[in-house]
């Protein structure tokens, strides 16, 4: 049994890898930063910025950090902003795109 999990776990993961290229970044986008002191603040996405629950009552929901959104918003102007997760990806992107990053951009 434990051996089977196993293989599922690095059969996801081959596929996670997959979706990883080199650069690992896209290119800055120069109209918001300037290139010639670029600096990278990386966030955790799970605990930190947000609260994460699965309730099978009330469904999916998540709690954002008070002062998150400003924060993001004022950082973004002076760094390349990554956020970390060890979410699986449908998780993080659902939440990055309808939420945080809407209300930043």
């Amino acid at each position: 049994m434990i051996d089977e999990e196993q293989e599922q776990i690095d059969a996801e993961l081959a596929e996670l890898r997959k979706n990883v290229t080199i650069p690992y970044l896209p290119p800055i986008d120069t109209a918001i930063i300037s290139e010639e002191e670029v600096y990278t603040l990386v966030l955790d996405l799970d605990e930190t910025l947000i609260h994460y629950e699965c309730d099978d009552a009330d469904g999916d929901y998540y709690l954002i950090r008070p002062g998150a959104i400003k924060f993001l918003k004022e950082m973004a102007l002076y760094y390349e902003i990554v956020v970390f997760t060890a979410a699986m990806p449908e998780v993080s992107l659902k939440f990055l795109t309808q939420s945080i990053l809407c209300q930043v951009c």
